[in-house]
């Protein structure tokens, strides 16, 4: 991944079927992330935020979002679909 060190992120875009990611980088380079098996439920990427919590991207086109602490006890989010519809 040396290609990317020193980019700056500009644009994340998910497939909400399939969680099928493109990275895209201020200086061209783009970096796709993608489940080896259609029905592929393992995590694709995982984000960890400043928060504590830990933004996992699955196969199957759902996402988790919790605490990456077992003692942290606020509310995480577990198998929800990804909806971009939203997204700009």
């Amino acid at each position: 991944m040396g290609f990317i060190k020193g980019h700056k992120l500009m644009a994340v875009s998910i497939d909400p079927r399939s969680g099928r990611t493109v990275f895209s980088f201020d200086l061209g380079a783009t970096l796709e992330v993608r489940r080896m098996k259609a029905a592929d439920r393992e995590c694709l990427w995982e984000l960890r935020e400043p928060t504590g919590y830990v933004l996992s991207i699955r196969g199957d086109g759902t996402y988790d979002n919790g605490p990456a602490s077992g003692t942290d006890r606020r509310p995480g989010v577990r198998g929800h679909v990804i909806d971009v519809t939203h997204v700009q």
